[in-house]
């Protein structure tokens, strides 16, 4: 598995240890072990696997909602403010644990259906791969990586051709990683503790993660794609104003 990153932020066993007396059950042994090599951070893309949080539950609408009518929900309401939640995807979905249920509880954001994944024993990952192909089951997983980088800007330009300008930035930056489909092209810079998605459309988006050990890298980056054309977004319109101008 590529780590995005070299400045990984692990917990520690007696942390896990002060939140499983807090809890009062133990959490996966393949989680915790997660934890304790990689941190906590964006799994291929698609899943953020967290430290354990037992207040998310108690403030969030799921608590609210009607899943435990049906008979095959293999959680109940009151146990929803119980649970733990370990991951979360990147659409909002929830991956929860109770000491009562044997296994992990997807709760979707855009379905009704709740789904009991079984936790591998040994490599946390395996489990996370199942609740990625049921959640995503249009896109393909093009390899294996985890994304720890805390910070991220947004770039956008209208390129007549988004390809030629990528081989132009592989060109400048050598990427110590590549991941290219036919929605996304993300250049891993390990230097920069982070990466840059190129989104493959007529509004190009530039997406960059870093953290900041690799801002020197960061800045270069940035300032490459100003120099040829790219503007920041400022947070408010996402860019939108690229989206509104006709198309040439």
């Amino acid at each position: 598995m590529y780590i995005t990153s070299q400045n990984i932020k692990k917990i520690s066993q007696d942390k896990l240890h002060e939140i499983e007396t807090k809890i009062g059950f133990s959490l996966p042994a393949s989680y915790k072990g997660f934890l304790k090599t990689f941190g906590e951070g964006t799994y291929n893309g698609a899943v953020y696997i967290c430290f354990p949080n037992d207040t998310l539950l108690k403030e969030n609408e799921f608590a609210r909602y009607d899943f435990w009518q049906h008979e095959e929900a293999p959680i109940t309401q009151t146990q929803i403010e119980e649970c733990v939640c370990l991951a979360q995807s990147v659409d909002g979905d929830m991956l929860i644990i109770h000491k009562s249920v044997n296994g992990l509880v997807l709760l979707p954001r855009h379905s009704d259906q709740i789904t009991l994944f079984p936790i591998d024993l040994y490599d946390f990952r395996l489990t996370i791969d199942n609740v990625i192909k049921q959640l995503f089951t249009d896109n393909e997983i093009d390899a294996c990586y985890f994304e720890n980088s805390p910070k991220s800007k947004f770039m956008y330009s209208r390129l007549d051709n988004v390809h030629d300008f990528i081989r132009l930035f592989k060109s400048r930056f050598v990427c110590d990683f590549l991941i290219e489909n036919k929605y996304n092209c993300n250049i891993f810079l390990l230097s920069m503790g982070g990466f840059v998605r190129f989104s493959l459309n007529n509004y190009s988006e530039a997406a960059i993660f870093y953290d900041d050990e690799g801002l020197s890298v960061f800045e270069d980056v940035v300032k490459f794609l100003q120099d040829n054309g790219f503007e920041v977004c400022d947070g408010n319109n996402g860019g939108d104003h690229f989206f509104k101008q006709p198309m040439p």
